[in-house]
C-alpha cells in the first residue's frame, strides 16, 4: 500500500513544514529497494562534505571511515546483499568516528554539548539510519531518513538566524519551517532530489555504469548540502 502525505507526517511530524520532501518520499517509495538506496546514497554524497568542518579536530575520526561506508552503500544499491551481521558491522564502523575522550567517558560520545560537534554527529547518524533501513525495511526508518536530510539544513539556519532575527526563537515551527523551506540551500537540495527521482524513475535497471554516472553527478562541483565549507565557517563565525 502506497504511503500518503498524512501517513508520512503522522510518523514524522517534523516533515509537516516540508511537504515537497514528503512528496518525494511517497514517490520514491514506489520504486525498487535498490533505487531507494541509490537515492539515499546520492543524498549522502552531498551530506558527507559537512563532516570536513571537523578537519583537524582530534576528537573525531577521519572522513575516510565514513567514505568507506558510503562506498559500501553504493555497492548495496547495485545489488550487493549483506547479512544482518554484516550490516551491524558497517554500523559499528560508522561510529568509529566517535573517538572516546577519557575525560568525557563513553556515555558522552554522541552528546558533546556544542553546535560545532553537531556536524560531526549528523553524518554518521544519517548513514546509520540508511543502514538500519537496509536491515529492517521499516517505513518508520524510511521516513526518518527524510527528516534527517531536511533537518541538516533546518538546524544550520537555526544556529545563526537568532543572531540576525530577534524574533526567530518566538516564531511557531510552521513559520520557521516555511522560511527554511524557501531558502536557497533547501530549494537547491529539493531541485537536486527531484532530478534524481526523475532519473531513477526513467532508469528501471541500475547497472554498474549507470550507478557510476549517477554517483558522479550526486554532488555537483563537490559542494555539499550546506554550500562551501568557507561559506559555512564564515556564516557561523568559525574562522
Amino acid at each position: 500500500m502506497a504511503l500518503t502525505i498524512e501517513e508520512v507526517i503522522k510518523k514524522e511530524k517534523a516533515l509537516s513544514g516540508f511537504i515537497p520532501f514528503v512528496e518525494i518520499a511517497i514517490a520514491l517509495e514506489q520504486l525498487s529497494f535498490n533505487h531507494q538506496i541509490a537515492f539515499f546514497c546520492s543524498c549522502g554524497e552531498r551530506i558527507l562534505p559537512t563532516y570536513m568542518l571537523l578537519d583537524g579536530d582530534d576528537r573525531w575520526g577521519d572522513i575516510s571511515i565514513l567514505r568507506s561506508v558510503l562506498d559500501e552503500l553504493w555497492q548495496i544499491a547495485g545489488g550487493m546483499l549483506l547479512s544482518e551481521d554484516e550490516i551491524e558491522a558497517l554500523n559499528h564502523r560508522v561510529y568509529e568516528v566517535f573517538i572516546e575522550d577519557e575525560e568525557e567517558g563513553e556515555s558522552d560520545h554522541c552528546i558533546r554539548g556544542s553546535l560545532y560537534d553537531y556536524w560531526g554527529e549528523i553524518v554518521p547518524q544519517y548513514m546509520s539510519l540508511v543502514l538500519n533501513y537496509i536491515g529492517s525495511h521499516q517505513v518508520e526508518v524510511y521516513c526518518s531518513i527524510f527528516t534527517k536530510i531536511v533537518y541538516i539544513v533546518y538546524e544550520y539556519y537555526d544556529m545563526y538566524l537568532p543572531d540576525i532575527d530577534p524574533e526567530w526563537e518566538f516564531k511557531r515551527y510552521a513559520e520557521q519551517a516555511s522560511i527554511v523551506m524557501n531558502t536557497i540551500l533547501l530549494q537547491t537540495e529539493l531541485s537536486k532530489e527531484l532530478a534524481d527521482l526523475q532519473f531513477l524513475k526513467n532508469t528501471p535497471e541500475l547497472s554498474r555504469e549507470i550507478l557510476s554516472t549517477f554517483r558522479a553527478n550526486a554532488c555537483p562541483n563537490g559542494v555539499g548540502i550546506l554550500g562551501s565549507l568557507d561559506e559555512i565557517r564564515a556564516t557561523l563565525d568559525w574562522g
